[in-house]
Order: C-alpha cells, then structure tokens, then sequence
C-alpha cells in the first residue's frame, strides 16, 4: 500500500484510489496572553501554556478512474467522506499518533472530477494522541508504583478536548486516599460491590454513573495529572478490598 492517511475509518489509497502527494504537519501555535501596562515600555506576557488548532494540509491526487462517470461518482464518494466531524486521522509514516481532525474548508466534488487534484486542510486538536495505556493494581492495603507516560505532554483537567485520564476503582473499601504526584483526593464515602470513575480531563467523580464529587476531599479542584516520564501512584485508606486501574491516552506535540 502507497503511503497515505486513514481518516474516519477509510484510507485513501486504500479505498478511494488516492495518492497523497505532500503534506505539511506544523507545529501548533501557542495561543498568546499578554497585556500592555500603561505608562511602561512592552507588557507582560503570561505563562505560555495553551495551544491553538493544529492545521494539517495534504495534498491529493485521483487515479485510476477510467470514465467520467466512474470519476464523478469518486469524487461524490471523496467528498462526502471528508465530511466527517472530529473523526480520527492517521497518517501512515506515523502509525500509532492519531490525531482529532475536521475538514473545515470546501470541497467541491465537481473540481476533484475536473482537476483530478486538491488540497486538503485538516483542523485538529493541537496533539497527536496514541492508544490507551492500562494499569491495574489489586489493593487491599497501602500500595505504592509507577507508571510511565511515554507522551511529551502532560495530561489533566486542562487537556485538550477528547484527552483520557481515568481512575477506575472497583470493589470495596471504607474509605480511600489516592496521591498521584503529590496531589490528593480522598473519597470518605464507604463502598461495596460499587464502581468509583475520576475522570482527570472532564473534571467529574462518578459512583456507577451517579456523580458523588460532595463526597471527595484534598486536592479534587485540581484532580489528577500525568507528566511525561515516570508518575508515582500511592494508595492508603480502610478495609480496601478493590482494583484500581488507571487508563490515559498519551499526547504528542
């Protein structure tokens, strides 16, 4: 297969009988904060720790269409397959980093029939994100490890949209303190036969689907983060009787 991209679940060599001639992948922009002070040369710029739209532009061209039906039914097949919203792209010399694109600008089935060849810009979330990674421990005292973010970006409540952090704990335990790289959420609520979901990226402390953030103490209004590199997990508490596991998607620049 000639090198190409998948994008919601269809590649484009693959099946649309595309060649991708070119694309430019730039770096995301980091989104500027600063203000001017009255009566003072320059300004003050904050802390640069956000990130604007990442733009992806590809290049195609169409082969092998022998008719001009079979060419405009293609590019009807093409364009309503670029359609699609927020859906996965993975290019092929980058297999494993997919990142969360929409196709924003036009994109005329007549002119992919008539030129044979367009240009595509793909709008994504600024990182590339990779499969999910699992970590489960059975805990029923004190329990300490690591575990490693093989990404370049760290992972929290501030992620970009679609980002996953979750701690999943399942079981049972009168009460329960979990510490992630010296931050701290206690949830002091016994449990029994029960599923306790913190998500880290949507900022919510869910009980089998119900949330139960009341009944949460430490550090919940920051929640949890990842960092790349290596994360310590500590977890104390009561009558633990349960399983922990800890699932992210690591975040690329």
């Amino acid at each position: 297969m000639l090198n190409g991209l998948t994008f919601n679940n269809k590649h484009s060599f693959a099946d649309f009988g595309l060649v991708l001639k070119s694309y430019r992948n730039i770096k995301p922009s980091i989104r500027k904060r600063e203000i001017e002070i009255p009566g003072k040369d320059g300004g003050y710029t904050f802390p640069l720790s956000s990130y604007n739209k990442r733009i992806i532009s590809c290049k195609f061209s169409l082969i092998d269409c022998t008719t001009l039906q079979e060419l405009r039914q293609k590019a009807r097949e093409i364009s309503d397959w670029l359609s699609a919203e927020n859906a996965n792209l993975e290019f092929d010399d980058e297999a494993g980093k997919i990142y969360t694109a929409t196709v924003f600008n036009s994109i005329d089935a007549e002119e992919i029939a008539t030129m044979q060849e367009f240009t595509v810009e793909f709008e994504c979330q600024p990182f590339a994100f990779s499969e999910t990674i699992t970590y489960t421990e059975n805990v029923n005292s004190y329990t300490e490890f690591f575990i490693t973010n093989i990404g370049t970006k760290p992972i929290h409540i501030g992620s970009q949209e679609g980002a996953l952090f979750i701690v999943k704990i399942t079981g049972s335990f009168d009460d329960i303190t979990i510490t992630v790289n010296e931050t701290t959420i206690n949830y002091t609520e016994s449990i029994t036969d029960s599923e306790i979901i913190i998500d880290n990226c949507k900022g919510l402390v869910k009980k089998d689907g119900v949330n139960v953030i009341h009944n949460c103490s430490g550090d919940v209004g920051q929640f949890f983060a990842l960092t790349p590199g290596e994360n310590l997990i500590e977890i104390d508490g009561t009558n633990l009787n349960c399983v922990v596991t800890i699932q992210f998607n690591p975040l690329w620049i």
